[in-house]
C-alpha cells in the first residue's frame, strides 16, 4: 500500500510525527542542540504530498529569518546555546518563516548582514543573549533599530500558487513570536509590520513590556539576590520546578 492509499488522517499522522520539532532535535557530542531534517525530501514526491506534509510542516515548526548587521553574530548567538536551523546563502534564500527581524545600525553604512535562521522554540534564549549582550555594552540599543514582519509561510513559493493564503495569523502565534522582544529595551526605533496585519492588542502589550525599565545594576542585584533566595526555599522544600523557575529568572 502506497503513502497516498492510506486515509488522509493517517497521513496527517504520519507527517506530524515526522516533523514534529522534538524529533528533528538531537543533542551533539559538544552538547550543542542540531535541527535534522531529513524528511523533508517529502516535499519532493509529487504535488499532492508537497501540499499535505508542508503545511504538517510549517505548523509543526516556526521558523524566524534574523538579520543583523554584526558579521558572523550567528557564532555569538550559537555559543550562548541558540540552535541555528540555516545561515549563509541557505538562510538568505529560506522563506518558509513566519517571522522577519531586521537588526540595523542606521548611523553605519553596514556593507555585509548577517543572515540567519533559527526555530521559535529558541528565540526566548535568543532575546535573553540579546538582553545580555546590552548588559555588557549598554550604549549599544541606543543605535539599534528592529523591524519586525510577520509573514504567511504557506504562501511562500510557486508551487503554493494554488493553495489560499491564510487570512491571519492566529494572535497565540502572534504572541509567541513578539512577546519575547519585551525584554529588548531603549533601542533607536521599533517598526512592527506584517501581512497580515498584527493584531492591535499583541502590539500594544509587546510595546508595554518594551517599556518595562531594565532597573538599575542595583536593583537588578537585589531582584537576582531574592530570586535565588525564593528557588533555594522552593528547592529545600522539594519543588524543583518552582525553584528552577526561581534560578532562570
Amino acid at each position: 500500500m502506497s503513502l497516498l492509499e492510506l486515509p488522509r488522517e493517517i497521513r496527517d499522522n504520519i507527517y506530524t510525527h515526522l516533523f514534529e520539532p522534538d524529533a528533528n532535535r538531537r543533542i551533539a557530542s559538544d552538547g550543542s542542540t542540531i535541527y535534522t531534517y531529513s524528511h523533508t525530501n517529502l516535499f519532493c514526491v509529487n504535488r499532492q504530498i508537497y501540499h499535505e506534509a508542508r503545511r504538517i510542516f510549517l505548523e509543526q515548526n516556526k521558523f524566524i529569518k534574523i538579520s543583523t548587521p554584526f558579521p558572523e553574530s550567528r557564532y555569538q548567538v550559537a555559543d550562548h546555546g541558540v540552535p541555528i536551523v540555516a545561515s549563509d546563502l541557505c538562510a538568505e534564500d529560506f522563506s518558509q518563516h513566519g517571522l522577519s527581524v531586521a537588526i540595523a545600525f542606521p548611523l553605519t553604512a553596514a556593507e555585509e548582514q548577517d543572515t540567519f535562521i533559527i526555530h521559535v522554540d529558541d528565540l526566548p534564549k535568543f532575546c535573553e543573549t540579546w538582553f545580555y549582550s546590552a548588559a555588557d555594552y549598554p550604549d549599544l540599543n541606543g543605535h539599534l533599530t528592529l523591524k519586525l514582519e510577520l509573514r504567511d509561510p504557506l504562501s511562500s513559493t510557486p508551487l503554493d500558487s494554488s493553495t489560499p493564503a491564510e487570512k491571519k495569523v492566529l494572535k497565540a502565534l502572534q504572541e509567541r513570536l513578539l512577546y519575547p522582544f519585551g525584554r529588548i529595551k531603549n533601542l533607536l526605533r521599533v517598526d512592527v509590520t506584517g501581512v497580515p496585519k498584527p493584531d492591535d492588542a499583541v502590539v500594544a502589550e509587546f510595546k508595554r513590556l518594551m517599556g518595562i525599565p531594565l532597573g538599575s545594576p542595583l536593583e537588578r542585584l537585589i531582584l537576582a539576590t531574592e530570586h535565588k533566595d525564593a528557588g533555594n526555599v522552593a528547592l529545600m522544600a522539594n519543588q524543583p520546578l518552582e525553584a528552577l523557575e526561581h534560578y532562570r529568572k
